[in-house]
Protein backbone atom coordinates (compact mmCIF):
# COMPACT_ATOMS: atom_id res chain seq x y z
CA UNK A 1 0.00 0.00 0.00
CA UNK A 2 0.89 3.30 -0.72
CA UNK A 3 -0.12 6.82 0.68
CA UNK A 4 -2.09 8.85 -1.40
CA UNK A 5 -4.31 12.11 -1.02
CA UNK A 6 -8.07 11.21 -1.76
CA UNK A 7 -11.15 13.58 -3.13
CA UNK A 8 -12.38 13.06 0.41
CA UNK A 9 -9.12 14.57 2.11
CA UNK A 10 -10.11 18.04 1.01
CA UNK A 11 -12.43 20.81 1.20
CA UNK A 12 -13.83 20.94 -2.66
CA UNK A 13 -16.66 23.28 -1.83
CA UNK A 14 -17.08 26.57 -4.36
CA UNK A 15 -13.95 25.29 -5.93
CA UNK A 16 -13.76 24.25 -9.65
CA UNK A 17 -12.37 20.65 -10.33
CA UNK A 18 -11.32 19.32 -13.41
CA UNK A 19 -11.94 15.48 -13.03
CA UNK A 20 -10.31 13.13 -16.01
CA UNK A 21 -12.45 9.79 -15.34
CA UNK A 22 -13.30 7.06 -17.56
CA UNK A 23 -17.13 6.62 -18.97
CA UNK A 24 -16.00 4.60 -22.07
CA UNK A 25 -19.43 3.26 -22.81
CA UNK A 26 -21.37 0.67 -24.87
CA UNK A 27 -22.52 2.13 -27.82
CA UNK A 28 -25.37 1.23 -30.71
CA UNK A 29 -23.42 2.69 -33.38
CA UNK A 30 -26.56 2.30 -35.52
CA UNK A 31 -28.59 4.01 -33.99
CA UNK A 32 -26.11 6.63 -31.79
CA UNK A 33 -26.63 5.72 -28.75
CA UNK A 34 -25.34 4.43 -25.38
CA UNK A 35 -26.41 0.90 -25.03
CA UNK A 36 -25.28 0.32 -21.19
CA UNK A 37 -23.34 2.80 -19.10
CA UNK A 38 -22.21 0.95 -15.96
CA UNK A 39 -19.39 3.65 -15.98
CA UNK A 40 -21.27 6.83 -16.39
CA UNK A 41 -23.66 5.16 -13.39
CA UNK A 42 -20.76 4.42 -11.36
CA UNK A 43 -19.87 8.55 -11.91
CA UNK A 44 -23.04 9.86 -10.23
CA UNK A 45 -22.54 9.28 -6.53
CA UNK A 46 -18.95 11.50 -6.62
CA UNK A 47 -20.76 14.24 -8.81
CA UNK A 48 -23.37 14.41 -6.19
CA UNK A 49 -20.90 14.45 -3.55
CA UNK A 50 -19.41 17.41 -5.27
CA UNK A 51 -22.30 19.13 -6.01
CA UNK A 52 -21.17 22.36 -3.75
CA UNK A 53 -17.93 22.41 -6.52
CA UNK A 54 -17.99 23.49 -10.17
CA UNK A 55 -17.05 19.98 -11.69
CA UNK A 56 -15.39 19.50 -15.44
CA UNK A 57 -15.50 16.39 -17.06
CA UNK A 58 -12.62 15.10 -19.20
CA UNK A 59 -13.22 11.69 -20.76
CA UNK A 60 -12.71 9.54 -23.73
CA UNK A 61 -14.69 7.40 -26.24
CA UNK A 62 -12.95 4.25 -27.69
CA UNK A 63 -9.77 5.57 -29.93
CA UNK A 64 -9.54 7.48 -33.42
CA UNK A 65 -10.25 5.26 -35.92
CA UNK A 66 -12.19 2.53 -34.10
CA UNK A 67 -16.39 2.64 -34.99
CA UNK A 68 -17.67 3.81 -31.50
CA UNK A 69 -14.86 6.87 -31.21
CA UNK A 70 -17.57 9.13 -30.86
CA UNK A 71 -18.23 12.99 -29.37
CA UNK A 72 -18.91 13.10 -25.60
CA UNK A 73 -22.65 14.23 -26.20
CA UNK A 74 -24.49 11.61 -25.39
CA UNK A 75 -22.36 10.86 -22.39
CA UNK A 76 -23.18 14.05 -21.06
CA UNK A 77 -26.77 13.89 -21.93
CA UNK A 78 -26.82 10.17 -19.96
CA UNK A 79 -25.01 12.28 -17.30
CA UNK A 80 -27.53 14.87 -17.35
CA UNK A 81 -30.47 12.54 -17.14
CA UNK A 82 -29.17 10.30 -14.10
CA UNK A 83 -27.81 13.49 -12.16
CA UNK A 84 -30.75 15.85 -12.42
CA UNK A 85 -28.30 18.74 -12.48
CA UNK A 86 -27.12 21.10 -14.69
CA UNK A 87 -24.56 19.49 -17.07
CA UNK A 88 -23.51 21.34 -19.80
CA UNK A 89 -21.69 19.94 -23.13
CA UNK A 90 -19.53 21.72 -25.08
CA UNK A 91 -17.69 20.37 -28.73
CA UNK A 92 -14.27 21.22 -27.03
CA UNK A 93 -10.94 20.35 -25.17
CA UNK A 94 -9.07 23.38 -24.35
CA UNK A 95 -10.27 25.42 -27.37
CA UNK A 96 -12.07 29.04 -26.86
CA UNK A 97 -15.28 27.38 -26.40
CA UNK A 98 -13.75 25.33 -23.60
CA UNK A 99 -12.18 27.69 -22.19
CA UNK A 100 -15.11 30.09 -22.46
CA UNK A 101 -17.56 27.17 -20.71
CA UNK A 102 -15.02 26.74 -17.76
CA UNK A 103 -14.81 30.52 -16.95
CA UNK A 104 -18.57 30.57 -17.04
CA UNK A 105 -19.39 27.54 -15.41
CA UNK A 106 -21.19 27.59 -11.78
CA UNK A 107 -20.73 25.89 -8.44
CA UNK A 108 -23.58 23.04 -8.99
CA UNK A 109 -23.10 22.77 -12.55
CA UNK A 110 -20.86 19.91 -14.73
CA UNK A 111 -19.13 20.61 -18.02
CA UNK A 112 -18.28 17.44 -20.21
CA UNK A 113 -15.68 18.44 -22.38
CA UNK A 114 -15.27 16.35 -26.14
CA UNK A 115 -13.35 13.22 -26.47
CA UNK A 116 -10.42 13.95 -24.99
CA UNK A 117 -8.97 11.90 -27.94
CA UNK A 118 -9.88 14.10 -30.53
CA UNK A 119 -6.78 15.85 -29.31
CA UNK A 120 -3.83 14.31 -31.37
CA UNK A 121 -1.24 14.21 -28.89
CA UNK A 122 -3.58 12.55 -26.24
CA UNK A 123 -3.13 9.45 -27.92
CA UNK A 124 0.54 9.57 -27.74
CA UNK A 125 2.46 8.26 -24.82
CA UNK A 126 4.80 10.29 -22.78
CA UNK A 127 7.22 9.33 -19.97
CA UNK A 128 6.22 11.12 -17.14
CA UNK A 129 4.54 14.28 -16.03
CA UNK A 130 7.87 16.35 -17.24
CA UNK A 131 7.14 15.82 -20.77
CA UNK A 132 3.41 15.41 -20.33
CA UNK A 133 3.18 18.85 -17.89
CA UNK A 134 4.90 20.91 -20.71
CA UNK A 135 2.09 19.84 -23.41
CA UNK A 136 -0.17 23.30 -24.59
CA UNK A 137 -4.11 21.57 -23.04
CA UNK A 138 -2.28 20.90 -19.53
CA UNK A 139 -0.02 24.52 -19.94
CA UNK A 140 -3.71 25.88 -20.86
CA UNK A 141 -6.23 24.20 -18.14
CA UNK A 142 -3.67 23.91 -15.04
CA UNK A 143 -4.38 27.78 -13.89
CA UNK A 144 -8.24 27.20 -14.48
CA UNK A 145 -8.56 24.60 -11.73
CA UNK A 146 -8.42 24.46 -8.12
CA UNK A 147 -7.94 20.79 -8.04
CA UNK A 148 -7.79 17.70 -10.39
CA UNK A 149 -9.28 14.44 -9.62
CA UNK A 150 -7.70 10.95 -11.02
CA UNK A 151 -10.31 9.10 -11.57
CA UNK A 152 -10.01 6.93 -14.90
CA UNK A 153 -8.67 3.84 -13.23
CA UNK A 154 -9.42 1.74 -16.22
CA UNK A 155 -6.87 3.83 -18.56
CA UNK A 156 -4.29 4.51 -15.55
CA UNK A 157 -1.51 2.36 -16.82
CA UNK A 158 -1.60 4.91 -19.71
CA UNK A 159 0.92 7.28 -19.96
CA UNK A 160 -1.02 9.87 -21.62
CA UNK A 161 -1.47 13.93 -21.36
CA UNK A 162 -4.66 13.55 -19.32
CA UNK A 163 -3.56 11.07 -16.97
CA UNK A 164 -0.52 11.85 -15.71
CA UNK A 165 0.44 15.66 -16.84
CA UNK A 166 -1.64 17.78 -14.02
CA UNK A 167 0.47 18.95 -11.21
CA UNK A 168 -1.22 17.53 -8.15
CA UNK A 169 -3.80 14.71 -8.43
CA UNK A 170 -6.14 13.62 -5.73
CA UNK A 171 -7.72 9.96 -6.66
CA UNK A 172 -10.87 9.97 -7.16
CA UNK A 173 -13.84 7.21 -5.88
CA UNK A 174 -13.09 4.77 -8.53
CA UNK A 175 -9.10 4.92 -7.86
CA UNK A 176 -9.55 4.60 -3.85
CA UNK A 177 -11.32 1.39 -4.49
CA UNK A 178 -8.93 -0.14 -6.35
CA UNK A 179 -6.22 1.15 -3.82
CA UNK A 180 -8.05 -0.20 -1.00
Amino acid sequence: MFDYVSYKDVDLKGKKILMRVDINSNIDIENNRIRESPRIHALIPALEELKDSAVVIMAHQSRPGDKDFTSLEMHAAEIRKLLNRPVIYVEDVFGEKALKAIGDLKVGEVLVLNNVRTWELENKTFKDFSEAGKLEMIQTLSPLFDYFIADAFGAAHRAQPSIIGWPTLLAGPTTVKEFE
